[in-house]
This record gives C-alpha cells, structure tokens and sequence, in this order.
C-alpha cells in the first residue's frame, strides 16, 4: 500500500479501518467499508448495556473488537512522520482500544462499553479538528441505519463520527426541541448540547450561526436553570467571537497563532483547571481549534511543543466524552520533543499535577504501577538526577 494512500486515509480519520490484512488486500474502497460495517455491527450494543452484557452476544462483540485491536499492531504503517498530530491520535485510540479489549475479555463489560462509546469519541474530537470535510462515505446508507439505534443522542454521535456533521446537527436539535416530553435526560441533554457547541465551534468555524441557534435554544427557556445559565454565557461568547476581527491562520506567523489563542483563552491559559469548565467551552473549543490546525498545517513548528501545551491546558478543562486521554497525550509528547526545555518542565508540571489529582479520593492516593513507573520516567528526563541522586 503506498504512502500516499495511508496518507489519505489518516486525513480522512479512516486509518482505524480494518483489520491489517484486509488494509494490505483490498482496495480503499474495501477497506473503508470494512470500517463502516464493523463499527454498524456495533452499533446496537452502544446505547444498550443489556445488549452488550449478554451471553448470546460475547462471541459477536469479541470478534469485531478484535478486529479492531488488531491495528494496533501495524500502527507503525499508518502513522505519518509529518503528521504528527494525526500519529498522536491513532496512539491515543490504540490505548483505549486495548483497554476496551483488556475490560471485555475479564468480564467488565459496562466499563468496556463505556470505553467503546469513547473510541466514537476520538473519532469524532479527530474528525472536528479542521473546518467542514466531506462525509466518510459519500452516496452511501450511513444515514439509513443509523435511524434505526433508538437514542437520538447515539444517532448523533456516530452521525458526527462519520462527518455527517448536517444530519447530526438535525438530530441533536430535533432532541432538544422535543425536550422534556421526548424523554431524554438531563445528562444527555448537556451532552447534546456539547455536540452542537463543538459543530459550530470547531467544524463550521461560524459564530453567526452559533449566536442564531443557541439564541433560539436560550429563548426556549425550559431548560434546567443550571443549564440555561451555561448556555447564557456561551452565547455571549459566540456574540464576542462574531464581532472579532476574522483570523487567517494561513497568512500568521506561529507566534501570532500563539498569542491569539491565548488572547482567546484569557487567564486560563496560565491558570490550567482540571475540572470542566462548561462555562468557558467556547474558548476552550476555539482555541483548540487553532491549535490543531498549527500542528497539522505546520508540523515542523518550532513553537509545537508550546502548542500542545496550550492544548493539555484545553483538553484537560473540556469533558472527557468526546476528548478522553487527550489532556496527558498532548502534555507528554510535549516532554518526549526536548526534555531539556522549559516548556518540557511547564508540561511536566502539568501532567503530574494531573495524574495526583486524577488518582486521589476520599481513601487517598492511588496511582496505578504502571502510570508511576511512566511517570518516573518522564520526571527523570525533565529533571535527570544528579550523580550522587542515582
């Protein structure tokens, strides 16, 4: 298979396709198919634990997320040096992958669902990182079954997977014009409303739009009052956006991308928050937005490892449904590109501040052997011991 080809199916987010040998055998169109018909076989055991929990289904649903697995034995051949963003990302699905496998075959089954649901996820945070792309699978019947999952929220979400960004933007918000007699939670309520924010944030890049249909929502005024007054405050950030002067990444200097995503993010850029912070979303989603784009369009970048600070920083503070493990994967490979620097120290910083208090309850401090085994690592190369240290 030659670059080129594996280069376009990164771009695309259509890299996690298939199994190996069927990526070696078929032609493209196979191989995204294949892709397409797994994740559709999968599909109706993602909204139903029930499904997914059991017997008669283990054998079906073990197959097809080994199938899956298997690609993380051949990431090598589908990550690109010059795309090092795209590369990160595969990482970062590979590792959950494996987890997923991992919870399913010792009988964890709802947090293997749950670790399916956010494998959907990474493609969709993958698939929102550029301004509008055409769909996976043009002329196709995606759309069709995906109708038929019951939960409009599940609908939305593998719609956006496959950017068919128009008709979950239709589905979400048929979801929230039938709120509450339709039934749906508050939670998904709020997730959905995160999905709408991310589409007009990061993939038509429109705050025009974004005013006019939040407005509309704001005005409904049968929301929780909790979420009515998040919704408040996003919209009056689409408002600010809109009256900004536009910005041409393409025609900036890195230090110009730099200093306006930190103009957009305010004192959050020097002040990280390791809880979510639904208030400031927008920002967050603007400002990662502008990040990628640095790293995908420039991959050489010197300021890089400053971008995917900038990035730990939004993706430590976003929710973690659509942006799972991105927070520690941005902040560590700032650290992997040169140990030596103060930026690597500033990431350091941030991820071991992260992963304490990610790992501390109410019955203390508990991190994993192996997260401390890397974290001793990572802390050894930022800040190597002195002689009489070792």
């Amino acid at each position: 298979m030659t670059k080129s080809f594996y280069r376009h199916l990164i771009i695309l987010g259509l890299s996690l396709a298939c199994p190996s040998a069927l990526a070696k055998k078929a032609p493209p169109t196979a191989t995204m198919l294949q892709f397409r018909q797994t994740l559709q076989e999968l599909a109706p055991y993602l909204s139903s634990f029930d499904k997914f929990d059991a017997d008669q289904n283990h054998r079906y649903i073990e197959q097809r997320l080994d199938r899956f697995v298997e690609l993380g034995q051949h990431r090598s051949e589908l990550t690109l040096a010059d795309i090092p963003d795209y590369g990160l990302t595969l990482e970062t699905l590979f590792q959950l992958l494996s987890q997923l496998q991992q919870s399913f075959h010792a009988g964890h089954k709802e947090r293997a669902r749950m670790l399916l649901q956010s494998t959907v996820g990474v493609c969709i945070s993958c698939h929102s990182r550029l301004p509008v792309g055409a769909p996976i699978f043009s002329g196709d019947d995606t759309t069709e079954w995906v109708q038929a999952i019951p939960n409009p929220v599940e609908r939305a979400r593998l719609l956006f997977a496959f950017r068919r960004f128009g008709d979950a933007e239709a589905v979400l918000r048929r979801a929230i014009q039938g709120y509450p007699s339709n039934g749906i939670h508050v939670y998904e309520l709020v997730r959905t409303l995160d999905y709408l924010a991310t589409i007009y944030t990061r993939v038509d890049g429109d705050p025009a739009l974004a005013s006019k249909r939040f407005a509309e929502i704001v005005h409904r005024g049968n929301l929780p009052r909790f979420v009515q007054e998040d919704l408040e405050v996003w919209l009056g950030a689409f408002r600010l956006w809109q009256a900004e002067q536009p910005f041409d990444i393409d025609n900036a200097q890195d230090a110009e991308v730099l200093t306006r995503v930190e103009e957009i993010l305010g004192p959050a850029a020097n002040q990280p928050r390791f809880l979510a912070d639904r208030a400031l979303r927008i920002p967050y989603l603007r400002a990662s937005a502008l990040l990628h784009q640095l790293l995908i369009k420039r991959p050489r970048s010197p300021r890089a490892a400053e971008a995917e600070y900038l990035l730990g920083i939004c993706y430590m503070s976003l929710d973690q449904d659509l942006f799972v493990g991105f927070d520690g994967a941005y902040l560590k490979s700032c650290i992997h590109r040169d140990p030596t620097t103060r930026i690597a120290r500033k990431c350091y910083n941030l991820y071991e501040e992260s992963v304490y208090l990610g790992f501390t309850g109410s019955a203390g401090t508990s991190i994993p052997p192996e997260i401390q085994k890397e974290l001793s690592s990572l802390r050894d190369q930022v800040y190597p011991p002195t002689e009489k240290e070792k």
